[in-house]
């Protein structure tokens, strides 16, 4: 349910995601996220942040009675990204933890699942332009396009991390290189995050206008009582 409740809570949320993005360099970096139970809690974490945000987002564009192409395009984008936590999860478990040099295995698997993502965030951007709600149009395509920045920027960081390894030689730093390179690469998932927080609040002051001018009476310019008409 869309309401201002929901929304202040929606918004720590999105903040709790956005420390979890920037933490994940400094725990690589210690060698805590190393940790199995850390490295899955962190997983369970992010993905379960982002499903809660897009699915209020969905509930925002029903909210708004959008055309159902954008909600459809909005829950192939969450499918996908529920269907990618599952592979994650079974993969990192069963395969990649025994198999030698796994981060160079995973920074594949990863950027063969982030060209997948960029078309269907392409597909979603385009149906992101047909919003009827003047307001928050833009603010839903910014996410769009952030969303797609971001991708591109994790779709790179396996290229880099290769070109970086080619460069220096490989040797027991390889692992090391890798991982933080994809941690980094990471954080250009704030993006969205920003974009859906422009989002929250936009939706916050219009809700606020409403309940203000129903608080003023039926009597008050730009409010009109219905409740009679059949």
């Amino acid at each position: 349910m869309i309401s201002l409740k929901s929304i202040r809570f929606i918004i720590f949320i999105v903040f709790l995601k956005i420390v979890l993005l920037l933490l994940n360099p400094f725990l690589d970096a210690t060698g805590i996220a190393t940790a199995a139970y850390i490295r899955y809690l962190f997983t369970i974490l992010f993905i379960a942040t982002f499903t809660i945000i897009v699915i209020y987002l969905l509930g925002i564009l029903k909210f708004l009675r959008e055309e159902n192409d954008i909600l459809i395009a909005f829950k192939v984008f969450i499918g996908f990204e529920l269907i990618n936590f599952v592979l994650n999860m079974a993969l990192s478990m069963l395969v990649f933890s025994k198999l030698h040099h796994s981060y160079l295995y995973v920074g594949y698997y990863y950027g063969i699942i982030e060209i997948i993502r960029f078309v269907i965030l392409v597909y979603l951007s385009i149906q992101l332009t047909r919003m009827q709600d003047p307001v928050l149009k833009s603010s839903f395509v910014f996410f769009g396009v952030a969303s797609l920045a971001a991708c591109i920027i994790v779709i790179i960081a396996p290229f880099y991390a290769s070109y970086m390894i080619n460069y220096m030689g490989a040797g027991p730093h390889t692992t090391n290189i890798m991982r933080h390179i994809y941690s980094y690469a990471g954080m250009a998932n704030i993006l969205p995050l920003i974009a859906v927080l422009i989002i929250l609040n936009q939706m916050k002051d219009r809700l606020n206008y409403v309940e203000e001018t129903i608080k003023k009476g039926p009597f008050f310019t730009g409010y009109e009582d219905n409740s009679e008409k059949k």
